[in-house]
């Protein structure tokens, strides 16, 4: 619940300060607007109160009138007849009109005009029951004075009296309710106004309000597409800068391996002349010198075992320079010695499976140099016992696994200078292919390249 309040007030805040004057008004109206129609209500519940009671006590006027009516019907129908039966509606007109006076006596209470015309009213029906009272004792005890009080005109007077009266007190509640009418119609009037004006100033306000939101919206809209459009430049730019650098890294490896192929002919040719010269050289000595003194002998045997050392040296730069095996037999066979020597070398049992396939020269050397990179790692850091080298294809690409029993590692937290992993990628990424790398403290490390077969400068 604190939340979703949280939210409304946030979204009441962002309102406030986008609408600037639209949205700040429909509230300011909005409020007013509930101010009036509460105050019309409850003026209109007071007014319409107020009509009930005068309609009410105009009605018990007359109600006061007819039970005093009652009275003197039952009264006359007794002492004309003399029979009981006739008291009943005297009776109950007498308890009748004392709750009619009380009901009009708390609504007369201090009310100027009406009170004083209340107050003879109830003196002239006191004057009356009493006389009515009388009479019926007189009647009842045998007693024939009760005719002369009837011949008098003193009932009469009371009546007429008690009419007038009467009148009196429904004309003020009459003009009560009139008034009253004209109240209620001219408050009822007035909030019609007032409040038909402040719908339509709201909807000015609102009008004004979804004007602001949709230039608001008009603007968000327009900066949203100006981003999108700065985003597809700024990718488009770091496209471009990343092809840029591929390609740059493709030139340079390009120029690196041509760089080793030439210094690896140039040991092959130049150095390899002179440790052949050497030798033949040493051979003459030899022959010239024949059966010499055993140290002469020695020394001879152990510069002809220098040059042999160097010779092999010499050619082991030469084929870590660049493989002489893959230009003269083909990928598969420079793999398979290559696996040959890096097992007799670190004593690890190597498994090859291998597919003959057919790749550009780049191709095969990035190929190559991924295997053996991912050796040399094995060979330093993950002490494993077995390594499976995997080569197959299909119409679409060539893929290249190496996959090690050692000790593994987190990828994540391969450290920064780890720079042949780096250079996998980078190898593999100049010829549009990926690396993925998969591995687990413990569990070993699994390197898998995947190549497109019909890569055309697919850097340009």
């Amino acid at each position: 619940m604190r939340g979703w309040w949280q939210s409304w007030w946030h979204l009441w805040l962002r309102l406030w300060k986008e609408s600037h004057v639209s949205f700040p008004l429909a509230v300011v109206l909005s409020v007013a607007l509930l101010l009036v129609s509460e105050f019309s209500y409850r003026r209109s519940t007071d007014i319409a109160h107020e009509l009930d009671a005068a309609i009410d006590a105009r009605l018990v006027v007359q109600q006061v009138l007819r039970t005093v009516l009652d009275a003197e019907t039952g009264q006359r129908g007794y002492l004309i007849t003399g029979e009981a039966k006739y008291l009943d509606p005297y009776r109950y007109a007498a308890v009748q009109l004392d709750d009619k006076l009380k009901t009009l006596r708390e609504r007369y209470n201090n009310s100027g005009a009406g009170a004083n015309a209340f107050g003879e009213l109830e003196r002239v029906i006191r004057l009356k029951t009493s006389e009515l009272s009388r009479t019926i004792a007189l009647r009842a005890a045998g007693n024939d004075s009760w005719q002369s009080i009837m011949e008098s005109d003193a009932g009469q007077y009371q009546m007429d009296a008690i009419r007038d009266l009467s009148e009196q007190l429904k004309t003020i509640e009459t003009g009560v309710i009139d008034s009253r009418r004209k109240l209620l119609n001219r408050t009822l009037l007035i909030s019609r106004i007032t409040i038909a004006a402040m719908v339509s100033v709201s909807l000015l306000a609102f009008a004004l309000y979804l004007r602001q939101v949709n230039e608001l919206d008009r603007v968000r809209e327009s900066n949203r597409q100006r981003l999108l459009r700065d985003k597809e430049e700024l990718e488009q730019k770091v496209r471009d800068r990343t092809q840029s650098l591929l390609r740059l890294n493709l030139h340079l490896l390009t120029v690196r391996e041509e760089e080793r192929a030439r210094v690896a002919r140039d040991l092959h040719d130049e150095l390899g002349a002179l440790l052949v010269a050497a030798k033949l050289d040493l051979a003459r000595i030899k022959s010239h010198l024949g059966s010499t003194d055993a140290y002469i002998d020695e020394r001879l045997r152990h510069l002809g075992d220098a040059l042999n050392s160097g010779i092999s040296f010499k050619r082991r730069i030469i084929e870590d320079l660049y493989p002489s095996a893959l230009s003269k037999l083909g990928l598969v066979a420079a793999i398979e010695i290559l696996a040959k020597e890096f097992a007799e070398r670190a004593g690890v049992k190597i498994a090859c499976a291998l597919e003959p396939v057919e790749l550009p020269e780049s191709h095969e050397l990035t190929i190559y140099r991924l295997i053996q990179e991912a050796l040399t790692n094995i060979a330093k850091y993950s002490h494993a016992v077995r390594v499976d080298i995997a080569l197959a294809s299909d119409e679409e690409r060539v893929t290249v696994s190496v996959r090690d029993d050692g000790i593994g590692f987190d990828p994540v937290a391969t450290p920064a200078s780890a720079h042949g992993l780096e250079g996998m990628k980078y190898r593999v990424a100049a010829h549009a292919g990926e690396l993925s790398i998969r591995s687990a403290v413990g569990r070993g490390t699994q390197i898998t390249a995947r190549i497109p077969l019909q890569h055309q400068q697919a850097l340009s």
